[in-house]
């Protein structure tokens, strides 16, 4: 290898545990409101396991219900115990990261009890819909620092009038080292991992298989999607069109979504391409030709599938309303369509673009993969994230850090 050669071979990103370096010792408490299969509760078991990477002592409480295939993996290295007796796990911590705006009533109950612990809780909201979500979060300008998925997300909550400390910020997030070097072999090696899969789901060689993962319920656009699909396919009952949906939260909830069916939305979704929420998305992303973030008004916070659907290589077809739009290069790494029915009509213009132009969707799914690699990765969220959190653990007095 020549000297120049040497001097500018890309070097390897440092990893998060370098990042984090600076909470070596400490003892962190994550609060979670619940773990279900779902972006959040993943998000902050990752950071869990990156701090303890890093050597911090990391203890992970949940506040709710746990779904049932939610992996012990996830938790590993983590002490968890149970949320009713973490008190002690509170009073010692120098650092507490409370998840999502859920975890209101337990931040109240903590801030009630002992004020001073406002210096080192740092709340982490994921919701945009600051009408759902909005009572009670005046609670905001009582915590150290409020971190948001998105600037659509924090000027949501701002125009509701809540004030919040300084310090507060947006940290888009980022997809694990891991997932995109996984994600690079499974595109380069596994053609017929590929091919296997989507024959288990029903999907041919020819048909265009359009996913859209997220936790079925109005405001994600499943059903909307669906019923889009099924108009197509009324009018074009060859075009080879088919969805895969993966995020029905209990059985009962899928069939009921099935039965309701119509026959042109039943060429569409088959119940091989009706799932209910499941751990390992990797193969199902392999699996897919493009991508729908399809959420209604206001949008999505972020997006944590839509930069992982980016990973394996998909173009996004991405309603133009919250985090999307800043993710979401339209007309480089996919598609936007305006929220709501009135981007319907888009909508289908996009997929019927998609299904006309197989290459330039496969660009544009390649453009955003190198949008993660080079934006969208664990490297870049840590180092926004440590800059947040590095002035709340360090040169504070241990008298004042409890």
């Amino acid at each position: 290898m020549g000297f120049l050669d040497f001097i500018f071979r890309r070097q390897p990103r440092r990893t998060a545990a370098e990042i984090f370096s600076f909470l070596a010792g400490k003892r962190i408490l994550l609060v979670s409101h619940e773990l279900s299969l779902t972006g959040a509760p993943l998000q902050l078991a990752e950071l869990g396991r990156a701090f303890r990477s890093a050597g911090a002592d990391v203890t992970f409480i949940n506040l709710s219900w746990r779904e049932e295939n939610f992996p012990q993996e996830a938790l590993a290295d983590l002490r968890t115990p149970p949320g009713a007796e973490s008190l002690p796990d509170v009073v010692s911590a120098d650092l507490i990261i409370a998840n999502t705006a859920v975890a209101k009533d337990w931040i109240r109950s903590i801030l009630d009890a002992f004020p001073a612990f406002a210096r080192k809780l740092v709340w982490w909201i994921h919701e945009i819909d600051t009408d759902v979500f909005g009572g009670g979060m005046d609670l905001m300008e009582r915590v150290a620092c409020v971190i948001f998925d998105s600037h659509a997300c924090m000027e949501a909550w701002r125009a509701s009038g809540c004030r919040m400390p300084g310090g507060s910020g947006v940290v888009h997030l980022g997809v694990e080292e891991r997932l995109i070097t996984e994600a690079a072999r499974m595109i380069r090696r596994e053609k017929s991992a590929r091919e296997s899969v989507r024959r288990a789901l029903g999907v041919g060689p020819d048909e265009m298989l359009l996913s859209l993962f997220a936790t079925y319920e109005r405001r994600k656009g499943q059903d909307s999607l669906v019923a889009l699909t099924g108009r197509m396919l009324e009018t074009e009952p060859a075009l080879p069109l088919r969805l895969l949906l993966i995020g029905f939260p209990l059985p009962e909830a899928r069939a009921d979504f099935l039965a309701r069916l119509t026959p042109a939305q039943r060429i569409a979704i088959t119940p091989e391409r009706a799932r209910i929420r499941e751990a390992d998305l990797a193969p199902y992303y392999l699996a897919s030709d493009a991508y729908v973030m399809n959420s209604q008004p206001p949008g999505e916070p972020f997006g944590r599938v839509t930069i992982e659907a980016m990973t394996f290589g998909l173009p996004v077809l991405g309603s133009a309303a919250g985090g999307t739009l800043e993710i979401i290069r339209d007309g480089k790494t996919g598609w936007l369509h305006p929220a709501g029915p009135d981007g319907e009509a888009q909508l289908e213009r996009n997929i019927r673009t998609v299904l006309a132009r197989r290459r330039t969707a496969r660009a544009r799914g390649r453009a955003g993969q190198k949008l993660v690699r080079e934006y969208f990765n664990e490297t870049r969220f840590a180092d926004n994230l440590a800059a947040v959190l590095r002035p709340l653990v360090q040169d504070r007095p241990e008298t004042d850090a409890r």
